[in-house]
């Protein structure tokens, strides 16, 4: 049974993909798609009722994996060197080339010298547990749902830019294979299959970037190559010192189990275990891969951003943080994500278009799981595992909204969303919703980051700084969120008759879904933590980070309950929407000193007696908080931070 349902979660995804290379018609590649999402849904509930347990294929397999490994790097070097041929040498591909070989001639040297040949194995090669099943439920269900999004999306996109030949079966290929490769990657105990599927996650993602083929989308797929291979290099680095300690093992769950406290050779191998998870999730100063992602088609950067590449570095954050726990290295982890989320939190709020809004705020919150597998209390770790699910869900919520009102307007920008509550009120009134989500009680990311805060008052000298760097970070997403939101409720005059808003299914039905997931897992969000949060602890070596009752969450300084908040805001809403109506002539004309008195509300008199069309806009400060002055501070404190981080590694502190 388990070995069915590994196959339905890994090879399922993958042998679809392939299908989907060869089907040209679009309503067989839906359903082929379909079919797949509706397997992986079902697989991964599955593996939530079957609960923990090891396994090792057969010995086959670690000879495929090994074959497949040097592919995927001899693949990388290919187009690298492709593309130095086809369009010059450019920063881009040559160090594409120079990280591949940085990361495959030690892999091979250290392979072929030590096992002799021979496969390295680890027992177990797979190990399943309440972790990797809450991954598996992220992966298989909010990036099924990006999946059953893109069938109609894609096909308006390749509309929009009049492609000639459709391109969506190769779309589909590295869509589908990519579900299959991070469920590899949650699953893996072996450090070299963890590795093998790593490097897959980072094909795909370079594969989906360049998918329209412009100069742009080709130079940011480049970026995003060379970059996450930085943590392909420290994920061979560690490979290879982890073998070479007193525990001469691969094995991701005796490294954990040791620890970096009674085994301090561990601590180099965790710290650059860590360095991958960084660059994996677009840390800074390694961010630029992510937001120049933002290129590519919005379901793509739904998938990279909520529910498969970019969870992966926090999620191995999170599954190494018991191997670290107690040592320099994990005060450093958190006062690094810490730092992040601050910075990112302010640099979203200088940006106009909406999905680097987006991306700097999933950097940021990134930074925060970071923080709490820093922080590694139970409370931290716990709270850390919740935030994955709940902005997993926000987050591909909000991209597929953005990707929808793109449809529409054919923009990004927020200004030009502005009125869109009355042109799109569905639509929009979703967008707001989702912001709702990353942003207020008793929407789950919020408890999570309240007790985060409570997590980080109790770590000793540090606790004022961490505590300090997640309240302005949270300030900053005040700003940003409630900006654009604005923008959408902003009143823009509509000339001629008002059109109604159209249903797309494909588009409404999961928005709609997603939606419903946010508000009833977090009225769930007791049964969540009961169900697979506290077994995740348990498994980890943490204790208890809150007591239940009542569907109410208990800690030392209170009590976290969701549902009577819902049952209020509800009420708050209905109550006046039933009551109160607002006629069109008791509408009142913006005040603007008496300046529009005699004009009416959209022109007032300005310099020299001119009359002047009434223009509203949103505030950015791009002077002060745009990109290109904080960037010249945050990119190189952010090398600071990693060369600590080695620092520390190598020559720990007393």
């Amino acid at each position: 049974m388990v070995a069915i349902l590994l196959a339905l979660a890994i090879g399922f995804p993958i042998l679809t993909g392939v299908i989907c290379l060869g089907i040209k018609n679009h309503k067989a590649r839906a359903g082929v798609v379909s079919l797949t999402t509706l397997v992986l849904i079902v697989t991964s509930i599955l593996f939530l009722r079957q609960g923990s347990f090891p396994y090792s294929p057969p010995p086959t397999w670690d000879w495929v994996i090994l074959v497949l490994d040097y592919v995927i790097l001899a693949y990388f070097l290919f187009v690298a060197i492709r593309d130095f041929i086809q369009r010059g040498m450019s920063r881009h591909n040559v160090l594409a080339i120079i990280l591949t070989l940085a990361s495959g001639i030690p892999l091979a040297v250290f392979e072929f010298s030590k096992a002799g040949y021979l496969p390295l194995e680890a027992e177990p090669t797979l190990y399943i547990d309440h972790l990797s099943i809450v991954m598996c439920l992220i992966i298989s269900i909010i990036g099924s749902l990006i999946c059953v999004y893109a069938i109609r999306y894609m096909k308006d996109h390749e509309e929009h830019l009049h492609v000639e030949k459709t391109n969506q079966p190769r779309f589909f290929f590295f869509m589908l294979i990519f579900l299959g490769a991070m469920n590899g990657l949650v699953f893996s105990n072996n450090l070299l299959w963890l590795a093998f599927f790593w490097e897959m996650t980072t094909l795909c993602c370079y594969a989906l970037i360049r998918h329209d083929e412009t100069p742009i989308a080709i130079t940011n797929a480049f970026r995003a190559l060379w970059m996450c291979l930085i943590g392909g290099v420290g994920f061979t680095l560690a490979i290879i010192f982890a073998w070479n300690s007193p525990l001469h093992t691969l094995s991701l769950m005796t490294i954990i189990e040791s620890g970096a406290v009674a085994c301090p050779v561990l601590l180099l191998p965790l710290a650059l275990l860590c360095l991958a998870g960084f660059t994996k999730s677009a840390q800074v100063p390694i961010q630029g891969w992510l937001l120049g992602a933002m290129v590519a088609p919005t379901p793509v950067s739904a998938l990279l951003h909520s529910s498969t590449m970019v969870n992966a570095g926090v999620y191995l954050l999170l599954r190494i943080a018991p191997g670290f726990q107690g040592t320099n290295l994990s005060t450093f982890v958190a006062v690094y994500g810490g730092t992040v989320f601050l910075v990112t939190s302010i640099l979203a709020i200088s940006q106009s278009e909406g999905k680097r809004v987006l991306a700097y705020s999933t950097i940021g919150n990134l930074g925060l799981i970071i923080l709490c597998a820093g922080i590694n209390t139970p409370l931290a770790i716990a709270c850390g595992i919740m935030l994955i699910i709940f902005h997993a869900i926000s987050k591909g919520l909000l991209f597929l909204c953005a990707g929808a009102i793109e449809s529409h307007i054919w923009s990004r920008n927020i200004e030009d969303m502005e009125g869109l509550a009355a042109r799109l009120p569905i639509l929009a009134g979703i967008t707001i919703a989702g912001m709702l989500s990353m942003l207020v009680a008793p929407f789950g990311v919020l408890i999570t980051k309240w007790g985060a805060m409570e997590a980080a008052s109790g770590i000793g000298v540090w606790s004022t700084l961490v505590v300090i760097l997640l309240m302005a970070g949270s300030g900053a997403t005040t700003v940003f969120w409630t900006k654009w939101a604005g923008r959408l409720l902003c009143h823009s005059p509509l000339p001629g008759p008002r059109k109604p808003e159209p249903i797309i299914p494909l588009y409404h039905g999961v928005l709609i879904l997603l939606i419903a997931c946010a508000v009833v897992f977090s009225i769930l969000i007791t049964p969540i933590y009961n169900g697979v949060v506290a077994p995740a602890l348990a498994e980890a070596g943490y204790g208890v980070a809150f007591t239940t009752g009542h569907w109410f969450l208990k800690s030392p300084i209170g009590i976290f309950a969701a549902w009577p908040i819902f049952v209020v805001v509800a009420l708050a809403l209905i109550i006046p929407s039933l009551r109160i109506r607002t006629k069109p002539e008791e509408s009142q004309a913006a005040y603007m000193c008496g300046e529009n008195v005699e004009m009416g509300a959209d022109e007032f008199v300005a310099v020299a007696d001119e009359r002047t069309p009434l223009k509203t806009g949103g505030f950015y400060v791009e002077t002060a908080l745009g990109e290109k002055n904080l960037n010249r501070f945050v990119i190189p404190i952010g090398i600071v931070f990693l060369i600590v981080l080695f620092a520390i590694s190598v020559f720990p502190l007393p």
